[in-house]
């Protein structure tokens, strides 16, 4: 193909050359009149005795028909063309591969069964009996039960929910609570959630209570110079002591919050330091206290008492 469309020059054998042209042109060169130089550049030039010369570019010629999109150029495509595959999908799940030779093979993708086991898996076999078991796992907040995936579940790293103004985070069927029975849930200034007890404020003054600066004081069971703090605000708020609790007719049956005596701390703010002394508070909310016999009790000889919700 490239020869038939490039300039040909042919040694006569007898000192002559003919130059043939693509348009079929010839002219015949006698050497031994003719001299002619190679440039090295894909070109030659012929210089007759006269000194007319005529310089014939072969390579030059090529690369414009390439460019031109002319017959080399539709040669070559349809050289290219003619030595490829070709892979055609006959749209019924098989395929036809056709070689350069024109041999035909038409492959079936359908011989290959897939099974789902019940379990979220599914297994593949090929005619040849070869098996591919595909497995989807969960994790990181979400479970998979069997051949579904559900939210919840652990959290294995740090995760964060982006919201918008337009893509807002609801949830809805909220069950009613009680404070301080349920939590509530706070963000730190990290954007982290916590939960806190709900409504509950951060510190409360310990319900009245008789402070024994005298043995015969001290109520039947109860030891002189210790007071059980933590017992006392159960039985007030909880209702469970000797004084019933008395509450307006609506709200007649509840009583009012309990903490757990581990989720507070105890402090003494005041006291009177001419009657008592060597007070203390343990963990559990246990006040110990001693009373100088020598001094005078007044209306001044009383404690006050903070708890603290942690």
């Amino acid at each position: 193909m490239l020869e038939s469309n490039s300039d040909v020059l042919v040694d006569n054998g007898d000192g002559t050359f003919t130059h043939t042209a693509v348009d079929g042109t010839q002219l015949t060169f006698d050497a031994n009149t003719v001299s002619y130089t190679n440039n090295n550049d894909g070109t030659y030039t012929f210089t007759n005795d006269n000194g007319e010369s005529l310089t014939v570019d072969i390579i030059n010629e090529v690369a414009t028909d390439i460019q031109n999109q002319g017959d080399v150029y539709t040669e070559i495509i349809n050289l290219l063309e003619s030595n490829s595959d070709v892979l055609v999908d006959n749209g019924d799940g098989t395929f036809t591969h056709t070689t350069v030779d024109g041999t035909e093979v038409t492959f079936d993708t359908n011989t290959t069964t897939f099974i789902y086991n019940d379990n979220g898996t599914y297994t593949f076999t090929n005619e040849n009996g070869d098996t591919l078991t595909l497995e989807y796992l969960a994790n990181n907040g979400i479970t998979k039960n069997e051949d579904t995936f559900q939210l919840g579940g652990d959290l294995i790293q740090p995760t964060t929910i982006t919201t918008t103004a337009t893509n807002t985070l609801a949830i809805e069927g909220l069950q009613e609570g009680e404070s301080p029975g349920n939590d509530i849930v706070v963000m730190d200034a990290q954007g982290i959630l916590k939960k806190v007890k709900a409504a509950m404020p951060k510190f409360f003054y310990m319900p009245s209570i008789l402070v024994p600066t005298s043995p015969d004081q001290v109520p039947a069971g109860e030891t002189y110079g210790e007071i059980d703090l933590y017992q006392k605000y159960q039985e007030q708020f909880g209702g469970t002591g000797s004084v019933p609790l008395v509450t307006n007719s609506s709200n007649a049956g509840n009583t009012l919050p309990v903490l757990p005596a581990t989720e507070l701390n105890y402090y003494v703010t005041w006291y009177d330091t001419s009657v008592f002394s060597d007070v203390s508070i343990s963990d559990t909310g246990v006040l110990n206290y001693s009373v100088d016999g020598s001094s005078e009790v007044t209306e001044s000889s009383f404690m006050n008492i903070v708890f603290e919700v942690k």
